[in-house]
């Protein structure tokens, strides 16, 4: 009689989940490929949050802003001068009549020192051209004129103002001629061009109070 055949019966082997193991990698690729499929938010949201718009007065913007009473009520006493100040220089700036006085003013207070730079030019002459006076007036150094019309607007006020001391004549060859009278008295002609400047600066003073 043969043995009996034991019948064993085995485990079946677990066979492993289909599940697959996602890495932190993993999840990080597909939420970002969702985020790149989402379609746009076809509505932004938008907080707009008030701003108090506050002017800031300074001496540096004061003439640009418009102020009544009750603003200069409150305003300190040197910055209410400083924008008076301000005020009425931009309103001289605009007025081409005190503009000008103003310049006239200014290069008559010069003729003194022109008078004598042009005396020491011409020490031993009393006839030059124009021309040649003009440069040597730029090119002497005695003062700090540098511009050619400047020196040559200083120039027609002398004839104006000291006539029996300098003059024009125009020469055969068509240069102009600057005459200067050697028998007039020097110290008589600069004292006058010391003394011309006070009415002009009574006239600017009242164009200045006009406007």
């Amino acid at each position: 009689m043969g043995t009996p055949i034991r019948l064993m019966s085995a485990t079946p082997a677990l066979r492993p989940s289909k599940r697959s193991y996602r890495s932190p990698d993993d999840n990080t690729t597909s939420s970002l490929n969702k985020l790149a499929r989402r379609p746009p938010s076809s509505r932004s949201l938008k907080f707009n949050t008030p701003v108090k718009h506050k002017e800031v007065v300074s001496e540096h913007n004061a003439g640009d802003l418009p102020f009544d009473d009750d603003v200069f009520d409150i305003l300190p006493e040197n910055l209410i001068q400083s924008i008076r100040e301000k005020e009425r220089m931009t309103m001289e700036e605009r007025d081409p009549a005190i503009s000008k006085a103003r310049r006239r003013a200014k290069n008559i207070t010069r003729l003194p020192n022109l008078f004598d730079m042009i005396r020491l030019l011409l020490r031993q002459r009393s006839c030059i051209t124009k021309a040649e006076l003009v440069s040597k007036i730029i090119s002497g150094g005695h003062c700090d004129i540098t511009d050619r019309s400047e020196v040559e607007e200083q120039l027609s006020l002398l004839l104006e103002l000291a006539p029996e001391w300098i003059s024009e004549k125009l020469a055969y060859s068509g240069d102009l001629l600057v005459m200067i009278n050697k028998m007039a008295s020097p110290e008589t002609i600069r004292a006058s061009l010391a003394a011309a400047k006070w009415p002009m600066l009574y006239s600017l003073l009242g164009c200045v109070v006009d406007a």
